[in-house]
């Protein structure tokens, strides 16, 4: 399977999310290497999150936030 190519955009604004999550959300890591994310929560009720670099592979994870 060939690699995929993303469509791009050039956006005038974005919400910072993070400021108004600031205080609610624990600090997330390990969220900058790879492209494909998702958050699901555990037994305990804490978040995790499994990444992967491509659509295509397995999911890797999970790591604890």
């Amino acid at each position: 399977m060939a690699n995929p190519h993303p469509d791009t955009w050039q956006i005038s604004c974005m919400f910072d999310v993070g400021s108004w999550a600031n205080g609610h959300i624990e600090e997330i890591n390990n969220h900058t290497k790879s492209q494909c994310f998702k958050f699901v929560r555990n037994e305990s009720g804490k978040a995790v999150m499994f990444y992967r670099k491509w659509s295509h592979e397995e999911w890797m994870g999970p790591t604890a936030t």
